[in-house]
Formats: structure tokens, C-alpha cells, sequence
């Protein structure tokens, strides 16, 4: 149930002289805990009482256990409002931070993430980052933290190192890092799931993430992060929240500031500091709320919260800072300020095709012709691609709409490429689009397919059923710093793919006009897909610069997939160095190697043309 408690606090006079009079109370009793049994039970009982009166909201807490961070004082929420909402315990749905930088959201998170494994037994939390030095960055942040924790102690009899922490009462922390890979995760099982800089997160791998939390009665879910483009998974995620934005209302004018764009926020930056949009009186920015937006969501548990410095005291009531923010605002570049300063995404990330990349291919006429041509054996080979998909609408994730998508290409004879069929099939019922898919592929001759490695080894039979194994190539996507195509010798016909390479390859050749389509009035509902990656910067155990290509959150890319697929095995078939093993490329060319339009011999008559 959600309860603003530092609203509560802050105009409820009763609640405010009673929460300090219980926290009074449990601090004097757990002083003189250790030597008594009698006061160790007052302190417990005042500690429920606290936890009871919060509504489960842990803030007031945080100065007992933390006397002495970051200084010599307690540690204390009153120059960070908005993190009040970070200390609660929620209990499904889930929590949006889209905050700024510099807002000391990581120490907050940190500092719960401690208390939370002290006062709750056997609880579990695991912290996601997707980059190593953003794992490291929050992994020291919390050992310091833990260093100031009043119950600090080395247990030997338990594991505790810079990311896994286990506790006497049971409770555990692990920290990792998930960027082109899940692997480090699978297995684990846990109560929380904090996911940090998750802008930079891969929402391709949520599902299984969260699979970790499939066996808790009580799973807590954030989000977190700097939302830098539209398109980042924060972004979205928090699209699909409760939206909740700080309104500062005007003692003044009685006007109600959001420090949005379409509010006038660039207005309230003042040099005298924080104003009112409409009469340039200045604010306090303590004077505030959180305002839902969306209600459906808030109704439903997913709360989100925007935090830009503009709203933290702890920023604005030091003129140091508070100045360079509005040189900021002056001086640089506009987006950089929204995105950095007030935690506001611009523009969508960098891409490498654009929607007039695409229109320029579709230049081949109408399907038909190219299918005919297909039918009559003009082409030197035709291969296809099938991705795989795994469910139309995730309702819990707020996902993509995820379908199975086939594509058709024929090599000409001067070795470019002309797709000559797409279709997209909705649903989950694999046996009849698996047929269907056959149907298309032996109609215009198919004489190779290449399909991802998707729902598993059990759906692909279903094409081996109808076709020779040995024209059926499966794809399983690597990261960047892979081979860029290396043989599984565990399965027939398998093989690990560097999504970045292919991708990148499959992108130049689209704008040299290696790969064109037919008219772009019929294929843009498909082509479309191909828009929906953007580049991310990742990490490179070489040090030398690496990206990897991340999807947008809310669309689908399934026909970019597909039409890899069928690239990368038309590549194959020229003998285009995508192996350094030159004796498996020439191998898997002999297998490619049937004419255009000659079926295999075992293929059941039903599919015979």
C-alpha cells in the first residue's frame, strides 16, 4: 500500500510528535539492549511500533543504524525528500527511480539495501548493474556504507566479500553485472531485485531475470537509473509507471510548478535560484508533493518517481552547486542539461539505419515478380531466416509485442540480395506457423534456412521434420567480443553468432544497397523492425572501445532477426570470410550448394511444387 510518508510528516503535526516521540523511544531502549533482556525486548517492540506507524517505510530508522555517515552525524533523509519513497517496503509491482545524476540515489539504495537484510531474516537481495565499473562503483559505495553500519562485524562462518554478503539471521546480498549475458545469474533466487543504471539495461533479458523471483511470496522489484534517450529501457519502464512528478505550488501566486518542458522547467531555474514558472517568486522546493500522473498504474502498484536536481535541497540550498547548474543551463549543450541535470531524456539513441535508408531499397517493384523469379529458378540461391517468438504481450513486464517472423532472400548472380517474402505470425502455437513456414520456404524454392536458437532445440525440430538437417542452420547470439561465427560441436548444424558484427555487416549492407526489397508501401509494416536498435557504448576486457545493439523497450525487432538469419546463410553460401576456419566455411557452402529451386528428395510430397 502506498503512503507518502514524508508528506504525512511534514503537515501532520500528531504523526510527526508521535514519530518522534517512538523513535525517541527505541533509540534509548536498544542503547542499553545489550546488557538487559528487559530493554532488548522494549526496543524490539518499539522498533515494530515504528515500522507499524511508517507503514513499513524504513526512513526513520536509517540515523540508528547509521550514527556516523557520511560524517559524524546521523544519517538522515531531510535534504533528500524523495528518497523517503526508496525506503519503503513494496511489496509487488514495482518502483521507478528516474532520477538526475549526483542525487545520492545509489547511497540511499545501498544504505536500505543493508538494513533491509538486517531487520528482515532470511531476505534476499540481489543488485543489477550492466557495466563491471558501475558494479564496482556501487560495490565500494557499499562497502563503506557497511564499514558505517552500527551492527558491522565479520562473520568467518559466513561468505562476505566485495559482492556477496551472507548474515547470521540468513539474509544475503549479491551483486552483479548483467550486460550481453545472464549466465552469472541463472540458478539464483532471491526476494529483491534492484536493477541500477538501467537505461543501460538489455530488455531482452528481463524475463529471465526476473525468473529469479519466482519462488518469493514477497518480491520487491526497482528500477533505477538516468533515462539519456526515449528509447532506454529506464524510459519506458517508467512510461509504464505511475509517472510521478514533484509539484511545487507558488505560496505566492498559487501556481503549481512541474519541473517538466511542457511546465516551463528551463523558467524556474533562476539565478537567485529555484522560481515559479509564472511570477518569478522564488520556491521552496521542500514545499512539495508527488503527483501520479498515470493512476491506472499507481492503482496497480507500479510507482514511478521523477527526480531532477532541481527538486533535492541538499543541491539547491548550496549556492556552489546550485550556480553551476544554472551555467549549466547557460552553457551546454540543451540535451546534455535535461538529460544530466534535471534527469529529463532527449532524443532516441544513435542508430545506423534511418526510415529513408530503408525506403531507398524498397526499389524492386511489386512481391510477386520477385517470387516468380524465385519459382522459375532465376536466382542463384534462396534462403530463408525465422525468428522465433516467444509471446505476444508479457502483461507483467510492460514488454514488446514478440511474434515469429520469416524472410525470404534470393541471391543473384552478381551476389546481391532480394527479399522476396516477410510474414509475421502471431500466437504461441508453434506446429502450424512451423508448417507454414515450410509451405512459403518450399513454395519459392528454399534452398537453405538459418533460424535463432529461440524457444529451444525442440521448435526447430519442427522444420527438420520437412527439411534436410544439413540446409537448417541454428543461431545463438554472442557478444561483442566473440568469434564472429564459431561451431557448437554439441549439436548438428549449430552455431554461436556475434550479434554486434552481424548486425553492423547486415546495417552497411542495407545503405550500399547490397540487400534491396520490394515496394516500401508493402514491406514497411516489416521494415520497420529494423529501426528499433539503437547502439550502447558496452564493456571490452581489452580496454579499446566496444558497443552492443539494445532494442527498444516498447517494439518489436523480430524481422531485423530474421533477415540477419537469412544474410548471414546467403554469406555462407559465397564464402564470405566469416570463419577463420576455412575448411568449414568451404563445408557448409557444399551443403548450401543446391541450385536454386532444386528441393531435397526427402522432402514429404505434400511439399512438392
Amino acid at each position: 500500500m502506498y503512503f507518502d510518508l514524508e508528506y504525512t510528516m511534514r503537515t501532520d503535526g500528531a504523526f510527526r510528535d508521535k514519530i518522534i516521540r517512538v523513535s525517541r523511544d527505541f533509540k534509548y531502549y536498544s542503547e542499553r539492549a545489550d546488557n538487559s533482556s528487559k530493554y532488548a525486548n522494549l526496543a524490539n517492540g518499539k522498533l515494530q511500533e515504528l515500522i507499524k506507524l511508517c507503514k513499513h517505510n524504513f526512513t526513520f530508522l536509517m540515523p540508528y543504524y547509521y550514527p556516523q555517515y557520511p560524517k559524524m552525524a546521523d544519517m538522515s533523509l531531510k535534504d533528500f525528500p524523495f528518497a523517503y519513497h526508496i525506503m519503503a517496503l513494496n511489496i509487488g509491482g514495482y518502483m521507478v527511480i528516474r532520477g538526475s545524476r549526483q542525487i545520492a540515489k545509489s547511497t540511499t539504495i545501498a544504505a536500505r539495501q543493508r538494513m533491509f537484510s538486517h531487520i528482515l531474516p532470511r531476505f534476499k537481495s540481489i543488485y543489477i548493474a550492466p557495466k563491471s565499473d558501475q558494479l564496482a562503483t556501487y560495490a565500494n559505495k557499499f562497502r563503506d556504507l557497511e564499514m558505517a553500519f552500527r551492527f558491522s562485524k565479520q562473520h568467518h562462518k559466513f561468505r562476505q566479500n566485495l559482492y556477496l554478503k551472507e548474515y547470521a539471521n540468513g539474509s544475503s546480498i549479491e551483486l552483479f553485472n548483467v550486460d550481453t549475458q545472464v549466465t552469472n545469474i541463472r540458478g539464483k533466487s532471491a526476494d529483491e531485485l534492484i536493477f541500477d543504471e538501467y537505461q543501460n539495461f538489455d530488455p531482452e533479458f528481463e524475463p529471465e531475470v526476473s525468473e529469479i523471483q519466482s519462488a518469493t511470496e514477497m518480491p520487491i522489484t526497482i528500477y533505477a537509473g538516468t533515462s539519456l534517450t526515449t528509447d532506454s529501457a529506464l524510459e519506458i519502464k517508467y512510461e509504464h509507471s505511475s509517472q510521478g512528478v514533484w509539484v511545487m505550488t507558488c505560496r505566492a501566486c498559487n501556481h503549481d510548478n512541474i519541473p517538466l518542458p511542457e511546465y516551463n522547467v528551463m523558467d524556474m531555474i533562476q539565478p537567485k535560484g529555484v522560481c515559479c514558472a509564472k511570477c518569478g517568486k522564488i520556491l521552496d522546493v521542500t514545499n512539495g508533493r508527488f503527483m501520479h500522473l498515470n493512476q491506472d498504474n499507481f492503482l496497480q502498484g507500479r510507482y514511478g518517481f521523477h527526480i531532477p536536481q532541481i527538486i533535492v535541497p541538499f543541491v539547491v540550498e548550496n549556492k556552489i552547486r546550485y550556480s553551476e547548474i544554472y551555467r549549466k543551463k547557460l552553457e551546454q549543450d540543451p540535451r546534455k542539461f535535461y538529460q544530466e541535470n534535471l534527469g529529463i531524456p532527449t532524443e532516441e539513441g544513435e542508430r545506423e539505419l534511418t526510415e529513408g535508408d530503408l525506403i531507398n531499397v524498397c526499389n524492386l517493384g511489386g512481391s510477386a515478380a520477385l517470387q516468380k523469379k524465385a519459382q522459375n529458378g532465376q536466382y542463384r540461391l534462396v534462403v530463408s531466416g525465422c525468428d522465433w517468438g516467444g509471446s505476444d504481450y508479457d502483461i507483467s513486464l510492460k514488454t514488446k509485442l514478440s511474434y515469429t517472423v520469416h524472410v525470404m532472400l534470393g541471391i543473384t548472380y552478381q551476389g546481391t540480395f532480394e527479399i522476396i517474402h516477410m510474414k509475421r505470425y502471431e500466437g504461441m502455437s508453434y506446429r502450424p506457423v512451423a508448417d507454414d513456414i515450410m509451405e512459403h520456404h518450399s513454395r519459392f524454392h528454399g534452398g537453405a534456412m538459418g533460424c535463432d536458437f529461440g524457444v529451444g532445440m525442440a521448435y526447430n525440430m519442427l522444420l527438420r521434420e520437412k527439411m534436410n538437417p544439413a540446409r537448417h542452420l541454428i543461431f545463438n547470439y554472442t557478444g561483442p567480443t566473440a568469434a564472429q561465427l564459431k561451431e557448437n560441436p554439441n549439436q548438428f548444424n549449430q552455431y554461436s553468432l556475434n550479434k554486434t558484427e552481424s548486425v553492423t555487416t547486415l546495417y552497411m549492407a542495407l545503405k550500399m544497397g547490397r540487400i534491396r526489397c520490394y515496394d516500401w508501401m508493402i514491406a514497411k509494416k516489416h521494415l520497420l523492425d529494423l529501426l528499433n536498435l539503437y547502439r550502447v557504448p558496452t564493456d571490452n576486457p581489452s580496454g579499446s572501445n566496444a558497443f552492443v545493439y539494445r532494442r527498444h523497450a516498447a517494439k518489436a525487432d523480430d524481422t531485423l532477426h530474421a533477415l540477419n538469419f537469412a544474410f548471414v546463410v546467403g554469406r555462407m553460401y559465397l564464402q564470405e570470410p566469416l570463419v577463420e576456419d576455412k575448411s568449414l566455411l568451404a563445408r557448409l557452402a557444399q551443403s548450401l550448394h543446391a541450385k536454386a529451386g532444386q528441393l531435397d528428395d526427402d522432402l514429404p510430397k505434400a511439399f512438392s511444387m
